[in-house]
């Protein structure tokens, strides 16, 4: 796969950071404050655990599912395979 020319590198960048934001609010509020604890503020399981007062099974299975809906909501700015 060749690279991509610069001008629609920074593009996809920019792009990607004006969908971002707008696909963590679009999860519901349970994912959504798991996801932003976890990937925006990097706090570890364990620590989030704490924060929301739910067991450990509950914070990982509600990442999961954040990260498959963001997936899902981004997959258009995945690089092509092939």
């Amino acid at each position: 796969m060749l690279p991509l020319p610069e001008s629609q590198s920074t593009s996809t960048d920019g792009e990607l950071a004006v969908a971002l934001p707008s696909a963590i609010a679009a999860l519901p509020d349970t994912h959504r404050e798991v996801a932003t604890l976890a990937m925006l503020h990097g706090q570890k399981i364990a620590e989030i655990c704490l924060v929301l007062r739910i067991p450990k099974a509950a914070v990982k299975m509600r990442l999961y599912r954040a990260r498959v809906r963001l997936r899902r909501a981004l997959k258009s700015f995945a690089p092509a395979s092939g």
